[in-house]
């Protein structure tokens, strides 16, 4: 199996997540998805969301320490992790 990780050309892949998912399904008796390529956009955001939250919390951090004040910011993005609208009080 170390070919699969080793090889630049199978590493950089667009499905390679979804070959290593998919042949991880058929020993764990789970069903491939039916749609391979709305599977494969769905793993591709989710990637790509876990990359853009990684750079800004790293982006935070580093800013933070700065002396700049994080907080406030920290608070305003929260709000779209938990997929809910900060209320306002009046």
């Amino acid at each position: 199996m170390d070919f699969m990780f080793a090889n630049p050309a199978i590493r950089d892949w667009k499905y390679h997540v979804d070959f290593i998912l998919n042949r991880i399904y058929f020993p764990a008796d789970v069903p491939v998805p039916e749609d391979l390529e709305l599977g494969h956009t769905i793993r591709a955001s989710l990637i790509a969301f876990c990359e853009q939250k990684n750079m800004m919390v790293s982006m935070m951090d580093f800013i933070d320490r700065f002396g700049a004040n994080t907080p406030p910011t920290l608070c305003s993005t929260s709000w779209r992790e938990r997929g809910t609208r900060p209320t306002r009080s009046t």
